[in-house]
């Protein structure tokens, strides 16, 4: 059995009094502290009478004075209370609500701290040892006292600008790609994508690579650049800067539409030709024989898959895990679909780059139920 309870206040008389009792404990404090009475004082307690829930802390009378460790150590009454004050002070920042915190203590009785009697009011008894008097008010108050709000920011500012600036970036990174589409010139993945050919001639040349070489490969290929972008993102000023435009060279949204759009035209207007010319740009397989129906069901085909590796995954492990997230999966997609094969060349060499694949299976277990 613990030897505190938390009291809720309901009546407002007693709220009263205990901000009366709270000033009148500021009054001696300031006294006492001589020369620098005057800057305690402009420190103001407000909040009792107004906040959303008064609790007291409060040791209880007549509880037994002498449980294991009290004996020796009769202050663990107090560090018993001063725990579940911490804890109560810890559930209501994870809960997303502001408190703040007045501690005013019955001395004078001759006893252990933590062990006075009780200490009357008009109205009613008011427990006094060890009293601790919580001003929580919920988050969205009119009034908070000052320890309060800096609580409630404390807790609301990084976790509301965390969900801001994720939906602000992913939203600008859209943006860009919808303005801008692929780079014309030098754009990153091709850059990389050259870089990992040169990676699969040194350690797959022939084919005759195991998995440790493509484990190598693929390591030296993704690592360095995601712990590059981390590190950018870290960065004061250009950090944001950084995170959009990594989530504009993984998305394809614009691209994809580019490439798909000259296929529909073509069916509508007749020319299986130039469709199969067309939707060859978006299949590896040989679109010459294919009939129209053929052809639609290709591009369709082509648009889902890309849209969910370009766009849907590339925007999921954005918000997971920021730019690093996004650039990892990118990479790892690129690989995949470099060296992902299984044919001879990349039967051994190509099987960790299917890492792609579990992120993708992440993504689509995460995002549909």
């Amino acid at each position: 059995m613990q030897p505190w309870r938390f009291i809720r206040i309901t009546r407002r008389e007693l709220r009263q009094q205990i901000q009366a009792l709270v000033e009148q404990e500021r009054v001696r404090t300031a006294e006492a502290l001589g020369q620098r009475s005057d800057d305690f004082m402009r420190l103001k307690v407000e909040g009792i009478n107004d906040c959303a829930e008064v609790l007291v802390a409060a040791l209880m009378d007549g509880r037994e004075a002498h449980i294991f460790g009290r004996r020796t150590l009769p202050e663990m009454d107090l560090a018993s209370l001063s725990c579940a004050i911490q804890n109560l002070w810890l559930a209501a920042r994870a809960e997303g609500l502001g408190m703040g915190c007045v501690a005013v203590r019955t001395a004078g009785t001759g006893r252990p701290a933590g062990h006075a009697g009780r200490c009357q009011t008009a109205g009613g008894t008011v427990p006094g040892p060890g009293r601790g008097v919580l001003r929580g008010a919920h988050a969205g108050a009119r009034r908070l006292g000052p320890r309060a709000a800096i609580e409630r920011d404390a807790l609301r500012k990084p976790l509301g600008r965390a969900l801001m600036s994720v939906a602000l970036l992913s939203v600008a990174g859209v943006a860009l790609d919808a303005l801008l589409g692929e780079p014309r010139r030098a754009h990153p993945l091709v850059a990389f994508g050259r870089y990992a050919g040169r990676l699969e001639q040194r350690f797959n040349a022939g084919g005759r690579g195991w998995r440790s070489h493509g484990v190598t490969a693929w390591f030296l290929a993704v690592v360095p650049l995601t712990l590059l972008v981390t590190v950018l993102s870290w960065l004061p000023y250009i950090g944001w800067l950084v995170e959009i435009l990594a989530l504009y060279c993984a998305l394809g949204l614009r691209s994809l539409g580019e490439h798909v759009r000259p296929v529909a035209e073509a069916l509508r207007g007749g020319d299986l030709d130039e469709a199969r010319r067309r939707v060859g740009y978006l299949v590896s397989r040989e679109t010459g024989e294919l009939d129209d129906t053929a052809v639609a069901r290709a591009a369709t085909e082509s648009v889902l898959e890309n849209g969910s590796d370009a766009v849907f995954a590339a925007l999921f492990w954005f918000v997971v895990a920021g730019a690093p997230g996004v650039v990892l999966y990118r990479l790892s997609n690129t690989l995949d679909a470099m060296w992902g094969y299984r044919n001879e060349r990349f039967e051994r060499f190509g099987w960790p780059q299917r890492a792609s694949t579990i992120c993708s299976t992440i993504f689509r277990r995460g995002w549909w139920p």
